[in-house]
């Protein structure tokens, strides 16, 4: 029995050490920017947004790694195929030039915040003109505010600093996404929040997108393979769970 016993360990011993190793796990790298409440490094999980995209790829047993950059260098790294894709962006024809659009994921409004002193309403985009608009280079807005020549609009390179440029009386209103303004404001400035509103009319409620770079050669198959996975998160529930609700910590 001893020598059996013997004998068997060493035919496992040998077996493991020669079988053949499990495949590797396929992976994507997506670039990013520090994007709170949707997203960002000091967040848990690094945010909502992060943990429903490595889900809806984890579905199909596709690793996601992260890379967080500022915003142009975002757009840089998709333009030249040097990530596989990028998130969280806003729809624009012209991006499909270097990029596929995945299906939709809720977002919330893009409007424009000023300060409260200024008393400012608009209905059109032709009541703003004379006002300077505080914008982040690279971002896509509202395809009928980006169109037009006649604002005086004054690009930073990330919306904390076009908050401080309101808050310094620099420009007149941002143009943000309503969360994302609201929670750089309590975070960085908390005793400047009575100080600024997020106007009533605004340009556009959205979605935001997953934009897979066209240089890869995988590039619609990792398309198809979020596209499956969110659906799948919709259609199980998990989507709803994962979605917070900003509306409860964000003043009106």
């Amino acid at each position: 029995m001893k020598s059996l016993t013997s004998t068997t360990m060493l035919w496992i011993t040998l077996s493991l050490a020669f079988a053949s190793p499990a495949p590797a796990r396929d992976k994507i790298i997506l670039a990013t920017l520090d994007w709170e409440p949707y997203i960002g490094r000091q967040m848990k999980n690094q945010g909502y947004l992060a943990v429903l995209v490595r889900q809806a790829f984890e579905l199909s047993d596709i690793d996601v790694e992260i890379q967080f950059h500022q915003w142009s260098r975002v757009i840089g790294l998709a333009k030249k195929g040097r990530v596989d894709g990028y998130f969280p962006e806003y729809y624009a024809h012209s991006i499909t030039s270097y990029a596929r659009f995945s299906d939709p994921i809720p977002a919330g409004p893009l409007g424009l915040f000023s300060r409260n002193e200024l008393k400012i309403k608009f209905t059109t985009l032709e009541d703003l003109r004379g006002y300077r608009i505080g914008i982040v280079k690279g971002y896509v807005n509202s395809r009928e505010f980006d169109r037009t020549n006649f604002l005086d609009k004054h690009p930073v390179k990330d919306d904390l600093s076009n908050l401080r440029l309101l808050l310094a009386g620099r420009v007149d209103l941002m143009v943000a996404d309503k969360y994302v303004g609201f929670h750089l404001l309590k975070r960085h400035m908390a005793k400047k929040m009575a100080d600024i509103k997020f106007l009533p009319t605004i340009l556009e409620q959205k979605d935001i997108f997953v934009c897979i770079s066209t240089k890869g050669h995988r590039a619609h198959i990792f398309l198809d393979t979020f596209n499956k996975g969110l659906r799948q998160m919709k259609t199980d529930g998990t989507l709803d769970i994962l979605l917070p609700n900003f509306d409860n910590r964000t003043p009106q």
